[in-house]
Parts: structure tokens; sequence; C-alpha cells
């Protein structure tokens, strides 16, 4: 499950709006904040996993900074070459964001985007998609396009703009559409505007999910919830190094307090995850003391448990200081993420000694006590996901996944051209972990996909054959 941060271009509340939902929830989305601008805001996307800044570009080419928490835009000027852009993702591989505008029908043109000098350079285009509406980029750098014409899924290459079709969607596209991958698992999200559920009792933003081989979509749920979404026009989901909402420390207090060698230093922090509004987060909170930039202490764990996105707990600890630490300055960093030594977020706070005394006694450690444990919740399920070990494999591989309950399964092996060469489950499986061998010996060298079909989710994992 991941976060979605996007653009409604026809929202409940003030027209256009930003909001925020869940792809396993899409029916509780939240409102954000009003959008100002004078025109859509037709594409969009985050740069990479920075997600303290949303990056927008409006039907007239202006470009936006968009604080994803309270939905307030920066005007960065108007980006040089086209207007009307349709769609935008970032490329984590080039480090690039790519575009994509059409005349609808015509042509659609690929081009990259600098927002630092707001420039535009054209890339190629394509004819076989005559109106590109949505963009997307996977992991493993390969694009894709929406044709809101065709109604058609398509890979298109980032190296010269041609597009190769996969197949139809499944629905009747509108013209407001955004996509986006899921970078933890690799699925691909289409934010849809369904043209045969238009009707004002039937909002038309839809979730739904694209087979990467046939280009066929899967309905997931209506956008809807406090925040009554009917055209999301520039959508993203954004992981942080596959972990769901990880937390924030927002607030490590004192900043700076004085205390004696052999004395108590003692800590205030709040947390809440990047978002808020829905979701848990499973981590741990731990200290680092730092002297003249050399750590010296830790990480040492003071809190752990399950942390409710809803609230922002007030959490304590302290900290014993040794009887033989120097006088001076002391830099400790509260720290919170998915594991001990991993932080998502740190804030620092400063412990001057202003004496010591000799050693001996019981506190000639940092020694933690008082550490409080994060409030239950109930984590949210998770999506099967499928993975390869060896990959690249020669010979053959183990494909291993895990279920939570009892589920039918379906798990095959196709070329790139869709055909499938293996059949490896197709039945129900029990809860648990789960290893399949594959054996590739007979089949030549070259990209695969490991499609899986469980829980009422897809998966898909490339698999690389080289002999």
């Amino acid at each position: 499950m991941d976060r979605v941060f996007g653009y409604d271009a026809l929202g409940d509340f003030l027209g256009s709006e930003y909001v925020r939902f869940t792809q396993n929830a899409p029916e509780d989305a939240v409102f954000v904040g009003p959008s100002v601008s004078n025109r859509f805001i037709n594409a969009g996307d985050f740069k990479g996993d920075d997600t303290s800044t949303w990056y927008g570009v409006d039907f007239d080419g202006n470009a936006y900074e968009v604080d994803p928490t309270t939905g307030q835009e920066i005007p960065m000027g108007t980006i040089s070459g086209p207007t009307q852009w349709s769609d935008l993702s970032y490329d984590r591989d080039s480090r690039q964001f790519y575009a994509i505008v059409s005349d609808c029908p015509g042509p659609t043109d690929l081009y990259t985007i600098d927002f630092d000098a707001r420039t535009s350079t054209l890339i190629g285009s394509t004819t076989a998609a005559t109106c590109g509406i949505g963009l997307a980029i996977s992991p493993d750098g390969d694009g894709y396009l929406h044709d809101a014409i065709t109604d058609s899924i398509y890979e298109v290459d980032l190296a010269d703009g041609s597009a190769v079709l996969l197949g139809p969607t499944g629905f009747d596209a509108n013209f407001a559409q955004s996509m986006d991958f899921d970078q933890s698992d690799g699925t691909l999200y289409l934010y849809a505007f369904n043209a045969d559920e238009f009707d004002a009792s039937r909002p038309p933003a839809e979730l739904r999910t694209v087979n990467l081989i046939t280009g066929a979509t899967t309905f997931i749920g209506k956008i809807t919830g406090a925040a009554t979404s009917r055209e999301i026009t520039a959508g993203s989901s954004e992981t942080f190094g596959g972990v769901i909402d990880p937390p924030v420390i927002l607030d490590a207090n004192p900043e700076s307090q004085s205390v004696d060698a052999g004395e108590i230093a003692s800590f205030t922090y709040q947390i809440a995850c990047f978002f808020g509004g829905g979701g848990s987060f499973p981590g741990v909170v731990f200290y680092e003391v730092f002297s003249n930039g050399t750590r010296i202490v830790g990480p040492v764990q003071v809190a752990s448990g399950t942390l409710q996105c809803d609230t922002i707990p007030t959490l304590a600890f302290s900290v014993s200081v040794p009887n033989a630490t120097s006088p001076g300055e002391y830099r400790v960093d509260i720290s919170a993420g998915p594991s001990l030594g991993d932080p998502d977020f740190t804030d620092a706070v400063t412990v001057t000694v202003t004496s010591s005394v000799a050693a001996g006694g019981e506190s000639n450690d940092w020694l933690t006590f008082s550490a409080d444990v994060w409030p239950a919740a109930e984590a949210p399920p998770r999506r099967p996901a499928v993975g390869a070990y060896p990959n690249p494999v020669a010979y053959s591989t183990t494909l291993s996944f895990e279920l939570e309950q009892p589920t039918d399964v379906h798990l095959v092996v196709h070329d790139v051209l869709g055909r499938a060469v293996a059949t490896l489950v197709n039945g129900e499986l029990d809860t648990g972990q789960h290893a399949v061998e594959f054996d590739a010996s007979d089949l030549p060298s070259g990209i695969y996909l490991v499609h899986m079909v469980a829980g009422g989710t897809s998966q898909t994992q490339r698999l690389m054959v080289v002999r």
C-alpha cells in the first residue's frame, strides 16, 4: 500500500483542489487544500523519493512547487516550449522529469522538463498513440502511455518517444487521466476519469491497476470520501524505500540543555506520518550521540511498535550522562525509521556537559531508561509480492512470496510478447511463505515477466535469463 497525492480538477470543496488517499482505500480520500492556479494542473510528480515538494505544470505551461501537506502553491515561472502538457513522470535512473503533450488527435510528443531552468527538450514523437494523456515510468526505467482516444496502454521508449501497443484498458477514458507506479512493487496505478460513469450521483474518478502485458485494467474503487474526486488530472504515488508512510520527527525538545556528568538528560519528541490522515507505520525510534562530528554512542533504540498515522503522540525518554564525560557540547540525533540505525527522518538537539566527575558508581555508560512504546495499531494488509533469486538467472531460479491468508494464486511466466511460457501455480495456497522453483534452462536469453495474481491484486516481476 502506498500514499497517493493528486490534483483534482473538479473537487467538492473549492473547485480545483489537492487530495490524498491510499491505494487500498481510495474511498477514504482526504481534502488537503485548495488550488489557486487559474488553469488546470494537468501534469505533476515528486522528484524521486523527495516527497517534501510536488512539481506541477498547468494548462498554460506555468510551473509550481506544491507543499503536499497543505496544497500551498509557489509559482516557479513558465516552462519553455509547448503548452497543454498532459502528464509528467520522474525517472529515477536518469534523474529527469519526462512529460507528454498531444493535440488529441495528433502525435504524442515526449519531452524532458528542467524545473530549475524552466525549459523543455523534445525527445521524440509517436503517431501510434494519438492522444497521450497519461505517462508513468517504472522502477526499471520503462515508460508507459495511456491514450484517451484508443483507450489503450502503450510502452514508450524514453530514448526516442516511439511507442508500442500493449492493449485496451477496457473502459472509456475521458480527457482527465493520470497514472504512476508504486516504486516498491512495480504496480502501475491509473487515476481514471471513466466516461461510462459520468453522472452527478456517480463521480467518475476511479483507481485502477494496469496489466503491463495486456494493457487491461482492473477496477480498485471510486476515489471518494471526505474529498469526492471527479478528475484526478495529476496524481503521484510515492514510496520511501518500500516502506509505507515513514514517520517524521516533527519536534524534539528541548533543543538544548545543560547537565553535569552523572546527571540525567530528558527529551520529548512528537512523531507523525509524512502525509497523516490514515494508515500506520511499524518501526523504531533511536538516538545517537556525537562529539565533534564523531559518533560516540549508538544507535540506541528508545521506542518501537506501530504508529497510527491519525495521531501525533508526545513521547519521552531519558539518558544518564556518564560520570567521566568531558565538559563540552554533544549532539544527540533522535531518529525514526523502519529499523535500528536506518533513519528516515532525524531531529538534532544539543546537550552541554558543564562538568565531569571521577569515573565510578553506576553512571559510566550512556544508559537509556523511561523509554516509551508507540501506541498499538493494527497494521494494514500487505500486498503479496513475488521475488526471484537469483536474478539474472542462467538455468533455474526460486520465486518466493508470502500470503497472509489462504488465497487463490495464479503464477505465470510470460515472454515480452505476452506469450505464456510456463504456468507455475494455478490454485489455492495456504497462509505463509512459499517458494516455487522455475526451470529456465530451455528458454533463450532475454527478458521475461513473472506475473502473479493473488488476493485480488496483481504483481509483475521482471526476470532476466542470461546464458
